[in-house]
């Protein structure tokens, strides 16, 4: 229960999306998604005022209408390397 201020440095809040992926699985922040390329991460873009998919090196790209999510950055770093 958030309200209360309950410390735990092993708990990261994020933000749902407001989308879900190809088998209905919600979407967060920081998740990682296949859209058939190479893993992507779900970041808020101020430049587009909205979710987008990091490629890393800063370069994003809108979210495409089918992904699946694979994991995500804190419990699964390895499935984006470098770029997470």
């Amino acid at each position: 229960y958030l309200s209360k201020g309950i410390m735990n440095d092993k708990v990261k809040v994020v933000r749902y999306t407001g989308l879900t992926d190809k088998n209905g699985k919600e979407a967060y922040e920081g998740d990682i998604v296949y859209t058939g390329a190479r893993p992507q991460i779900i970041k808020w873009s101020d430049t587009i005022a909205g979710w987008a998919m990091w490629l890393g090196q800063g370069a994003t790209t809108g979210i495409p209408l089918t992904f699946e999510v694979i994991g995500n950055i804190y419990e699964n770093p390895e499935l984006v390397g470098e770029q997470g």
